[in-house]
């Protein structure tokens, strides 16, 4: 159970820092990182296909925000040039402008040309990839709190099993005989003699016979033995 514990425990610890990854990444607006094309004048034309998202979400197309902005043209097998200018309402962030957008039809699969002119670079987003980031961060930092939480119920319950299979002691005081508990066959168990009574007479010898009886011989040459409670004499 332990060791299963620290497995899961190591599952949550590697979801939850690769879910601050994410969600950090998804946070940071980073065109030349995050592109889905990158390129400059000298790299064009160039071919656009296999794009992840299609239907009515907009690629953007951004540059650095400097005196020198590209002019951007994007070609479909018509002929006809897709990408849009935003003009005046072009965004800008953390130096960088976006030069403009562009749509790509429902489940389309041609490939489209970009042509890059004048100077600058340019760089295409995939539309939503930081909030998809984001999103993927958040969701690997749920699992990985989910599975903290099994993980320390876990480790929590193996230490209660194994504190019950740890063995019984006996405490025994200072100064004191622990009392036997085993009674080999044949042999009558003795109860502890008092130290008062081991010092009522002088004795001279004191002895233990086969079948467990305690003996003792007095200075005076009696023999007693002891019953359990006081000596008696033979």
């Amino acid at each position: 159970m332990l060791i299963l514990g620290g497995v899961v425990l190591g599952i949550a610890l590697v979801a939850g820092l690769f879910g601050f990854i994410k969600f950090t990444d998804g946070q940071n607006f980073d065109p030349p990182s995050d592109s889905f094309w990158d390129g400059k004048a000298s790299s064009t034309p160039d071919s656009l296909s296999g794009f992840s998202v299609t239907g009515s979400v907009q690629y953007m197309v951004w540059s650095e925000d400097d005196a020198n902005l590209p002019n951007v043209s994007i070609i479909n097998a018509d002929g006809e040039d897709i990408f849009k200018e935003c003009g005046d309402n072009c965004n800008v962030n953390t130096g960088f402008r976006q030069l403009g957008y562009f749509g790509i039809p429902t489940n389309d699969t041609q490939t489209y040309t970009i042509t890059v002119t004048g100077d600058g670079n340019v760089y295409v987003l995939t539309p939503l990839e930081g909030l998809g980031n984001s999103l993927l961060g958040m969701i690997s930092i749920g699992v990985g709190t989910c599975f903290s939480l099994c993980g320390l119920v876990i480790l929590i319950i193996g230490l209660g099993m194994k504190s019950e299979d740890a063995p019984a002691t006996q405490m025994v005081q200072p100064g004191m005989v622990a009392p036997q508990t085993q009674v080999q066959p044949g042999m009558v168990a003795q109860q502890p003699i008092p130290q008062s009574a081991q010092q009522e007479i002088p004795e001279s010898q004191q002895w233990t016979d086969e079948n467990g009886n305690m003996w003792r011989r007095l200075g005076d040459g009696s023999t007693q033995w002891w019953n359990g409670t006081e000596w008696e004499n033979r």
